[in-house]
């Protein structure tokens, strides 16, 4: 149906009923570049990360143990939220990758339980006591960073966040 009203359209305005081939080639390359646009506008598949559930749980872990303080809470996942997306920027930079749970002022600002929440990103134990080190290139690294930024995200700006 289409195809017979574009000739009936062509009919009347004088033009021959067949595209010529330089119509032709210019509808092709108006088809090409209308699928680029709309495979650009498509977003990519979420990668997922089996841990995201782990990482929201020991965030609303620590928020309810310490609901009466709300401003602790939030410097803690301050403190977390920026300890992640440090590593998650600049991968390669190894202070980024250790922390000193040990250190004073990283333990007044860090609540406890939120070491669990950098265990469950990929942060171990290290040789050395209350020092807890993220091994690079681990499968999935950069989703797991990304999915424990995302909470942590959620956790600050979701008033919500762990009420359910």
């Amino acid at each position: 149906m289409k195809q017979e009203d574009k000739r009936e359209r062509r009919r009347r305005l004088g033009l021959p009923e067949e595209l010529t081939p330089e119509e032709l080639e210019a509808e092709r390359k108006k088809a090409e570049q209308r699928a680029a646009q709309e495979a650009a506008r498509k977003l990519p598949a979420p990668t997922v990360v089996p841990d995201a559930d782990r990482f929201r749980d020991a965030l609303v872990a620590v928020k309810k143990a310490h609901a009466a303080d709300a401003a602790a809470v939030t410097l803690c996942f301050q403190t977390l939220f920026k300890l992640v997306s440090n590593v998650a920027t600049a991968p390669d930079v190894p202070k980024f990758r250790r922390v000193n749970a040990g250190n004073a002022a990283l333990s007044a600002r860090l609540l406890p339980g939120s070491v669990d929440f950098l265990k469950a990103v990929g942060w171990t134990e290290a040789a050395e006591p209350g020092v807890l080190e993220l091994v690079p290139g681990g499968a999935g690294e950069q989703a797991r960073l990304a999915a424990a930024g995302a909470q942590l995200h959620s956790a600050l700006h979701n008033p919500f966040f762990g009420a359910l």
